[in-house]
């Protein structure tokens, strides 16, 4: 399932290829390209990901206000497993001692940061820590990326300093901001 390509810079780099059709318990048809022809699935992906962890952040924050954030967070995580129970069967090609470690280190990350964010928007100005969990959120994975050997387009580098500047801009206190006139804008 691996082939060896030639990088843009004349380099051989290993990709993953898989140039077939997978039908899964749930009747989804998934299909796996080289990475250049599924950059616009991943897109698409990326934006579906972040429109459902969107409603999702948006109602365990109005449920946080109302009940416990540690209540919140283990009933959508309970959801959770369950949903995965189900469907993990069915969408994994292969799983390890390795997949399973880093799971296990994601999930926990995630129920920590989930935990934050709820008690963020429960507590706080729901303009303000959201664009930061966001950005932080899109950033992270982009600098990781960057630190194990990835290349940002310029594109996505402007992207990441002007999530990194909103950050800045939108934490300031309100005092803080000046009156907004013509000239800004």
């Amino acid at each position: 399932d691996t082939a060896r390509a030639e990088s843009p810079s004349g380099s051989a780099m290993e990709r993953r290829n898989f140039s077939f059709m997978r039908s899964t318990p749930a009747g989804l048809l998934i299909s796996w390209a080289t990475p250049a022809a599924s950059l616009p699935m991943a897109a698409l992906f990326s934006l579906a990901a972040a429109a459902f962890f969107g409603v999702g952040d948006f109602c365990g924050a109005q449920a946080s206000k109302r009940t416990t954030v540690v209540t919140v967070v283990t009933g959508s995580h309970v959801i959770g497993l369950v949903l995965f129970l189900v469907l993990a069967p069915g969408l994994a090609e292969r799983f390890d001692g390795g997949d399973f470690v880093a799971g296990m280190f994601g999930g926990l990350s995630g129920l920590v940061g989930i935990t934050l964010l709820y008690r963020g928007l429960s507590t706080g100005p729901m303009a303000v820590v959201a664009p930061i969990a966001a950005v932080t959120n899109a950033a992270v994975p982009a600098l990781w990326g960057v630190a194990f050997g990835e290349r940002l387009t310029p594109m996505q580098l402007a992207g990441v300093v002007l999530g990194l500047v909103a950050i800045v801009l939108v934490s300031r206190p309100p005092e803080a901001a000046g009156p907004v006139t013509v000239r800004l804008l």
